[in-house]
């Protein structure tokens, strides 16, 4: 079976659990489900009979008399004893009175750990298409809890043992994203989404910016959570959850701007991710300008 092997670092505290929450792990069905989501995202051109076919292809799909296998295959293994700390989860708020920032046991920033991707169907997955969804999990994602506010960012240090630079600037991001979809215009300071046609009701990617270089990663799940939660007060409840996100009396809705941290151009920056908002449920109205008011914070 064709593969390739990375090595990576852990960027930002990584709270990713398995089947005990009170233990994380590096688990390869996470990152699975973060390459099918962002595989999504960047493919929202497609019509909807169109996405299904091609994503049970790649991750395989159990509807059916006898479902598809995936044609994607993963591992994943700590290098060395992996370094569990614990870190808040709203870091924000520590130093606040009366409000926790509840910790929680992650994977310590500074873990370097391997990943193998390969493919058992090269015909219907070409490797370097592998490749490139799992690239961009690192550019645009990472893995576990908070993931859109920050926290689970890793980067890729080696590639089959050869240094893997990120990319120098916006244009190199954006040439990462047109080897996963398509559709994409670089601008200046934004690459947008350019497809014209109908586009189906879910978080397809809208818009992807860089913000200013960070002296720490740790610093920004801090920033991102203290910007959030002073539009909050700002704004109030309704406003800002069908705008930015919310969990609360039992529903959940994932924000639709998702940052991420990356080594563009040698220095830590900040990668905003802008989904297609569609909360549904909610009972306020969606208000965009308060997702610009959050972009301009970095």
């Amino acid at each position: 079976m064709p593969s390739t092997t990375y090595i990576c670092q852990v960027l930002t505290p990584m709270f990713l659990n398995g089947a005990d929450t009170r233990k994380p792990e590096l688990r390869a069905p996470s990152l699975k489900g973060a390459m099918r989501f962002w595989w999504r995202a960047l493919n929202g051109h497609l019509l909807l009979s169109e996405l299904k076919a091609e994503e049970a292809e790649i991750f395989g799909d159990i509807r059916g008399d006898q479902g598809r296998r995936s044609s994607l295959s993963l591992r994943m293994r700590p290098l060395g004893e992996l370094e569990l700390r614990d870190y808040p989860l709203l870091p924000h708020r520590v130093g606040q009175t009366g409000k926790s920032p509840s910790p929680a046991k992650a994977i310590a920033p500074g873990q370097k750990f391997e990943v193998v991707v390969g493919t058992s169907r090269p015909r219907q997955l070409p490797l370097a298409k592998a490749e490139a969804i799992f690239e961009l999990v690192a550019l645009l994602g990472g893995l576990g809890k908070r993931v859109r506010r920050g926290m689970g960012a890793f980067e890729l240090l080696t590639k089959d043992g050869q240094p893997l630079p990120g990319p120098a600037d916006l244009a190199g991001v954006h040439e990462r994203m047109l080897r996963v979809g398509r559709h994409f215009h670089l601008g200046p300071a934004r690459i947008t989404n350019s497809h014209t046609g109908r586009m189906e009701h879910f978080g397809w990617v809208m818009g992807v910016q860089l913000g200013k270089p960070l002296e720490k990663a740790e610093d920004l799940p801090r920033r991102v959570g203290g910007v959030a939660s002073r539009l909050l007060a700002r704004h109030g409840d309704l406003s800002y959850g069908a705008s930015m996100g919310m969990a609360s009396r039992g529903k959940r809705f994932a924000s639709p701007v998702c940052v991420s941290l990356a080594r563009v151009g040698g220095e830590l920056r900040p990668i905003l991710t802008s989904l297609n908002t569609f909360p549904g449920y909610t009972e306020g109205r969606i208000d965009l300008r308060i997702q610009d008011e959050f972009r301009r914070e970095f």
